[in-house]
């Protein structure tokens, strides 16, 4: 007899989509670097055709709310193709996933992951920490990639204090990455820190919802508890007399009845 799946795989989908957007983000990255014309010149012609092909198929039936690049319509394989092709890899994806074989595998493995939650249909245990682990083997060279692009220059400035500074470098990382969500925690970091509470929050919960790991959206929560601390703390203060905390907004302690 079959079975109902009753658990819905919302958050491996949303891990999901932010795996591959952030893995077609960087591809798109590297490669407008080396020429305006690269989807011409630097993705193969089949992926180019299939990919144009779906593009225009989705406008007969849709109306489009929103001009997409073709390569949105790549599929999930493709970046294999695109990524180890040997002109990309020599020039740009050998200095950041280092093996080429390994990413081939890697991706491999995802693919009928991706495919079963694509599909909604939920994940057995092991395959959920397959894919935590085949996420990261993918992610953390391009998190690395932009720490030395955009956080390290941004973390030597605030060294140096010029906050400002790291703050315009920050920004300018997120807006070119398309909202890239490690990016958002180091600007909570930076107005945590700097004391821009509200702020902080704001770009903290940004990184808890789109951080696609687990880990990373554990060292989330723990940033956004000390902010919770952080911000309990500056609205409160000690009475002298008896230590009773009362709200920075009272002039008395309800306690001793002290006026301060």
């Amino acid at each position: 007899m079959y079975e109902w799946p009753l658990e819905v795989p919302y958050e491996e989908y949303i891990r999901l989509y932010f795996l591959e957007r952030t893995l077609r983000q960087f591809v798109l990255i590297c490669l407008s670097k080396i020429n305006e014309q690269w989807w011409k010149t630097r993705v193969p012609r089949d992926v180019r055709d299939q990919a144009e092909e779906r593009k225009a198929e989705e406008e007969q039936k849709l109306k489009p709310t929103i001009n997409l690049h073709p390569l949105w319509y790549v599929d999930f394989y493709d970046y294999v193709k695109i990524i180890t092709r040997k002109d990309n890899w020599n020039d740009i994806f050998k200095e950041i996933f280092v093996n080429k074989d390994n990413f081939k595998v890697t991706l491999m493995k995802l693919v009928p992951l991706r495919n079963k939650i694509a599909h909604m249909r939920p994940l057995s245990i092991r395959e959920k920490k397959n894919l935590d682990a085949l996420s990261e083997d993918i992610l953390a060279p391009i998190w690395n990639f932009y720490n030395k692009l955009y956080v390290e220059t941004a973390e030597k400035l605030i060294d140096c204090r010029e906050f400002l500074n790291a703050e315009e470098i920050l920004k300018k990382g997120y807006n070119e990455t398309s909202g890239d969500a490690w990016i958002a925690y180091k600007l909570g970091e930076l107005y945590f820190h700097t004391g821009r509470l509200e702020e902080a929050r704001e770009w903290l919960t940004i990184a808890k919802t789109y951080l696609p790991l687990p880990r990373y959206k554990k060292l989330v929560k723990e940033k956004l508890i000390q902010l919770d601390q952080k911000i309990k703390l500056a609205a409160t203060k000690k009475c002298p007399q008896c230590g009773n905390i009362v709200s920075r907004k009272h002039n008395f302690c309800g306690v001793c009845g002290y006026r301060f």
